[in-house]
């Protein structure tokens, strides 16, 4: 069975989207009722972002392990594996790491020589970057 729908005005939005349809809950929500304590608390929702780029992150997992799986990065960065297909083609695109074909597996290079594209920090080589980011001792670093 399908819920009533109610129009709730949505603000200062162009002409074409002024009104949203929500669904009907069972209950008024300014009025306290069964069903409360399940709800989380009114107020502004938290944004998830982290200090890291999936850039930054997929270039770590590289860093870290050259031959990883595609789903490996994925998994460890929480994006997909197309995602991750797409950051690869970025940072190959700018130089950043080097693609090579070992039998059925691809085996990234990593060019740590290169620069930091954002002006704040384009003094600062990759290898700066990765080496403070990495938790390993530095005997166990790759080169």
């Amino acid at each position: 069975m399908r819920r009533p729908l109610r129009v709730v005005p949505s603000g200062a939005v162009s002409p074409a989207r002024r009104r949203v349809i929500l669904p009907l809950d069972d209950h008024d929500s300014s009025v306290g009722g069964p069903g409360d304590a399940e709800r989380p608390p009114a107020g502004p929702s938290k944004r998830a972002w982290t200090f890291l780029s999936t850039h930054a992150q997929v270039l770590l997992c590289v860093w870290r392990q050259p031959d990883a799986l595609i789903r490996d990065i994925a998994e460890q960065v929480g994006i997909s594996g197309r995602a991750v297909q797409l950051v690869l083609r970025d940072l190959e695109d700018e130089g950043y790491i080097t693609s090579v074909r070992v039998g059925r597996r691809n085996r990234y290079q990593l060019h740590s020589d290169r620069r930091l594209r954002h002006p704040l920090v384009a003094q600062l080589e990759v290898s700066t970057l990765l080496s403070l980011l990495d938790a390993r001792s530095p005997g166990d670093l790759p080169p």
